[in-house]
């Protein structure tokens, strides 16, 4: 979990669920996430409205605090022109080591042009948000060429309200928001039941690209390379082709799947 510009409590296991507190530093664009030990990063004097990249990533590597880009096409809506945009991207902040590189509240915003698809995300969300942005597909497989980018889903959740305490409406509540986009993990091992540890664990996973976005729950989805010798690596394991090797994909409802090299 992450907030705006705070820390959010708590790091342990509450009821079966790991909880890891993180913080959004949160200019009027180029929005940085961060997890890990040393926070919260203070914010910078003077960063101004695009805020300051390259110190807020140096200051959380300083801190072991594992940084990704929020939300970076974060466009305003069609249909409210005068809707809040995060849309300035400042090439420098792709050097963040992860990327938000889907999350709800965008894919409900993206091109969204009309009424009747607006009532149909709200209602139907998943047959109806919109997939990864093209462009931001485009900027993940150019920096990509160059090193690894890993990224993952969120939700960006908000839960908006009517703001009038005679309707007490609620758009996307955080109940139902925070199930809608989520992140798969591939962990190198059991949870061992101690919070510091299993948050390292989590980070490793999330900082090595051992994950996969879904719409609805993510689980399930089996990814693996093996030699049919014993050995077995999880994806994002690299390594020189040798005969014998196969790789093996199960995926939890019908669908298609594309193998690209």
């Amino acid at each position: 979990m992450s907030d705006h510009d705070r820390l959010s409590s708590g790091l342990g296991w509450h009821d079966g669920v790991l909880v890891i507190g993180g913080q959004e530093l949160s200019p009027r664009h180029n929005h940085l996430l961060a997890w890990g030990p040393g926070l919260p990063l203070p914010r910078l004097r003077g960063e101004g409205v695009h805020g300051d990249p390259v110190r807020s990533l140096d200051q959380a590597a300083q801190r072991l605090a594992w940084a990704a880009l929020a939300h970076p096409l974060d466009p305003a809506m069609a249909l409210a022109p005068s809707s809040r945009a995060f849309v300035t991207l400042d090439w420098r902040a792709t050097a963040a080591p992860g990327l938000e590189l889907w999350n709800c509240l965008s894919a409900y915003k993206q091109d969204l042009d009309s009424a009747w698809l607006a009532l149909a995300r709200l209602f139907m969300p998943r047959a109806f948000l919109a997939p990864p942005h093209p462009l931001l597909l485009a900027l993940w497989d150019s920096v990509s060429r160059r090193r690894a980018w890993p990224a993952f889903g969120g939700a960006d959740a908000h839960a908006f309200g009517s703001g009038r305490r005679w309707l007490p409406v609620r758009v996307f509540s955080y109940r139902r928001h925070m199930g809608l986009i989520t992140t798969g993990l591939w962990l190198e091992r059991e949870f061992s039941g101690q919070a510091e540890a299993d948050r390292d664990l989590v980070l490793a996973a999330l900082a090595a690209g051992r994950g996969y976005a879904a719409l609805g729950p993510a689980r399930g989805l089996v990814c693996r390379l093996e030699n049919g010798q014993g050995g077995s690596w999880l994806p994002l394991a690299e390594l020189d082709w040798r005969p014998g090797l196969s790789l093996s994909l199960e995926l939890t409802a019908r669908g298609e799947d594309r193998l690209m090299h």
